[in-house]
């Protein structure tokens, strides 16, 4: 059958044609979909039985394909899936002899990640001590453990996000000083745009500490002395980069504040040194647990963004049964995360050929309701 004639498939989302960003769908919605009969879905299915840590599932409709990639975090980081997809592509096309071997099958190239610190971290000091980390853990225990959660896809159009860009750097030119040019990415503003409507529910002047937690490939750093440079490292190698500011100024403030403290942030944690003590700071660490900064009332707000690992390019027309003049490429790609949910975690997808982003996020649920009335709010004063 076609997918539109499928009770399900046929509400897999497409891109909005409102001028501002959207919610457009529950990607858990669409688990029916993309687990085969023996998907694990509990640590036990991988503990007693002998389930790979990678899975595919294929469905077929006579218009369209759907591909589902299951893995564990365990075995990689999403540039280390985009390697992974890399290759699958290039033995489709019959290009076997391409594929690279990957490092780090046999020994670990990270192994002394974190082992000799020649400097100290920039934010040691707002790191949270015992007591700090005991009280956040009370504080945010229903919403890490008990309380049910909710996944939303948003869709947010190109022209929406590139003026959302061109303003913040309009904005940041006129304060820069001179000779010196602000510099943004995209990114940036998507976290910071993402970082005001997860906050919406708060009042503007609320003193709430606000932490912002991004995961970031650490493989251009690491280049420098530990991973080689002609063969992709198949494994998790990213790290954290934390943002710590108050609620009220980023409610109150102009995006492109938000965005800067960000690019600020990423530009100083990122470079060898600082890994190095980060990496340092969380061997010392009795928990195999990303190290937490602020204190016991701080928001933690964590960012995943797939944006490098490319994933709406990948081109499948080698595995498209006539030949064909254009690329086969992703037009939607869902995410969905089991058994376990953050409370406040959002992923970033990427950029589809129309120019659209894509991003999605579990929350406790009831919380995107409020994230559904600045949108809505919006699109009256866009109108």
């Amino acid at each position: 059958m076609k997918r539109e004639d499928h009770p399900l498939a046929s509400k897999l989302p497409k891109p909005t044609t409102n001028a501002g960003a959207t919610i457009v769908a529950d990607p858990d919605e669409f688990l029916p979909l993309a687990k085969g009969p023996d998907c694990p879905g509990v640590v036990d299915d991988y503990l007693y039985s002998d389930r790979p840590m990678f899975g595919l599932h294929i469905v077929s409709f006579t218009d369209s394909t759907l591909v589902t990639l299951h893995w564990l975090h365990i075995s990689c980081d999403t540039l280390g899936n985009k390697a992974v997809m890399q290759n699958w592509i290039l033995m489709l096309e019959g290009r076997d002899d391409e594929v690279l071997p990957q490092a780090g099958f046999e020994s670990d190239p990270c192994a002394d990640l974190g082992k000799y610190p020649i400097e100290t971290h920039v934010l040691e000091k707002e790191r949270m001590s015992s007591g700090a980390m005991a009280g956040w853990l009370f504080n945010n225990l229903g919403d890490l453990a008990f309380r049910a959660k909710e996944n939303r896809m948003v869709c947010l159009p190109g022209a929406y996000v590139d003026k959302m860009f061109d303003t913040a750097m309009d904005e940041l030119m006129s304060q820069a000083e001179v000779g010196k040019k602000p510099f943004l990415t995209e990114n940036d503003i998507l976290t910071a745009w993402c970082t005001r409507m997860a906050l919406s529910h708060l009042p503007p002047n609320s003193d709430t500490p606000v932490t912002i937690q991004l995961a970031g490939s650490m493989r251009k750093s690491l280049k420098v002395d530990l991973l080689p440079t002609d063969q992709p490292y198949v494994a998790n190698c990213f790290g954290f980069m934390n943002v710590l500011l108050q609620a009220s100024d980023i409610l109150s403030k102009p995006l492109s504040y938000t965005a800067a403290k960000i690019r600020e942030a990423v530009n100083a944690q990122r470079s060898r040194g600082q890994l190095e003590a980060y990496w340092s700071m969380y061997r010392e660490q009795a928990v195999a647990l990303p190290i937490f900064f602020g204190s016991s009332r701080t928001h933690q707000l964590s960012y995943s963004n797939w944006t490098q690992s490319d994933l709406f390019n990948m081109d499948f027309s080698a595995a498209a049964i006539n030949p064909r003049s254009e690329p086969c490429l992703p037009s939607y790609i869902n995410h969905s995360q089991m058994p376990f949910q953050f409370g406040e975690g959002f992923l970033f997808m990427g950029k589809d050929s129309k120019g659209n982003y894509w991003m999605c996020g579990y929350r406790v649920k009831g919380k995107w309701a409020e994230i559904q009335k600045t949108l809505e709010a919006e699109a009256r004063a866009m109108a």
